[in-house]
């Protein structure tokens, strides 16, 4: 009986296992020539992230999962369809600044909302096997602004802090989503994206003439004031 019952437990553990292991993150990709897409064909991996929190910008953040289960034909399923796959539902989002935890304190007492929330996804399906890119808005706009408030409160005039976002991607399988038991959760991913107040470089060259229009905002990838030079929106984004 004692060992029906450790032999059952083992199977029990192994599929969870399995479960959490199902979705991975894979990494961030680089932005290909400064267009705002999660490519999983990107060769190039995103170790940082920037944000010039003087604009008051989200950061969008590209990132690759993968659906690491086996895909099997509908016709060897007892439930007639493909089990392995898996429809994205969404993900939290946890932000944190190990070294300047006042900073995220006085963020998180302006509003709750700044530091922990649920971001939306696309409902897109991903076959075993299959990488998909996807876009999350990491830093919101107004988490952005409480953050550079804070900074010019707290830190030294040109400090740079890093912040810690930490993404946790929700799914669930097809022919197994009653109650939690479809539920699969990636393990928790982790992108560092340094903070500045002023820092990125901005450029007029590829503006009519070189010539910023007035009143016109700087912008950068994804319209934001992150990853790169930044140009008046409606110019050119530097080659």
């Amino acid at each position: 009986m004692a060992a029906a019952l450790l032999a059952a437990s083992l199977l029990a553990a192994s599929g969870c296992a399995d479960e959490e292991e199902a979705l991975i993150v894979l990494h961030s990709p680089a932005f290909d020539q400064g267009i705002c897409t999660a490519d999983p064909n990107s060769s190039e991996i995103l170790q940082q992230g920037n944000l010039d929190l003087l604009y008051g910008t989200p950061y969008t953040l590209p990132v690759i999962l993968l659906n690491n289960l086996r895909s099997r034909p509908a016709n060897q399923s007892s439930s007639g369809v493909d089990n392995s796959e898996l429809q994205l539902t969404g993900v939290d989002v946890s932000l944190s600044m190990p070294q300047s935890p006042d900073v995220m304190r006085q963020v998180a007492d302006e509003n709750p909302a700044f530091v922990h929330f649920s971001a939306v996804l696309p409902g897109q399906s991903m076959v075993g096997g299959q990488e998909t890119g996807v876009l999350v808005e990491a830093i919101p706009d107004g988490t952005s602004r409480a953050l550079r408030e804070a900074i010019e409160e707290l830190l030294p005039e040109g400090a740079r802090p890093t912040l810690a976002a930490e993404l946790t991607f929700h799914a669930t399988r097809t022919g197994n989503s009653t109650g939690s038991l479809g539920i699969v959760d990636a393990r928790a991913y982790t992108f560092p994206i340094r903070l500045c107040i002023g820092c990125l470089a901005a450029t007029c060259e590829t503006c009519t003439d070189g010539q910023c229009p007035p009143e016109t905002p700087f912008v950068g990838v994804c319209g934001n004031a992150q990853d790169g030079v930044l140009v008046p929106s409606g110019c050119e984004a530097p080659s």
